[in-house]
C-alpha cells in the first residue's frame, strides 16, 4: 500500500513541478542560460526523504527493527499507524 501511495504522489506532483521550474523559474526569474543550466543541475541531483517529509513513522519503525533485530515485527508493531498517515495525507490532498 505505502508504495502504491508514494507513486501515486509523485505521480499527482509532476506536472505542477514541472510548471513551477519551466515557466516560473525558468521563463520569469532567471536572467541568462548558465543560471537556467544550474537550476537543472540542482533539480536532477536533489531527492527528498519521504519519511522526513511526511513523518509517517516509517524511519522510527526501521529503527527499531534493526536495534531489536526482527524487521517482521516492527513492522506489524507499526503497519496500521503508518498506512492511516499515508491515507490521511492522500485525502487531504484530493
Amino acid at each position: 500500500m505505502t508504495d502504491v501511495v508514494l507513486e501515486y504522489m509523485l505521480y499527482a506532483s509532476a506536472p505542477l513541478v514541472e510548471a513551477v521550474y519551466e515557466t516560473t523559474l525558468k521563463g520569469k526569474r532567471l536572467d541568462s542560460p548558465n543560471d537556467a543550466e544550474m537550476l537543472d543541475l540542482v533539480r536532477k541531483t536533489t531527492w527528498y526523504e519521504i519519511t522526513f517529509v511526511l513523518d509517517t513513522g516509517i524511519r522510527t519503525m526501521m529503527e527499531s527493527a534493526v536495534k531489536n533485530g526482527n524487521i517482521a515485527s516492527g513492522y506489524e508493531k507499526q503497519s496500521k499507524k503508518i498506512s492511516k498517515k499515508l491515507e490521511d495525507y492522500c485525502m487531504s490532498e484530493q
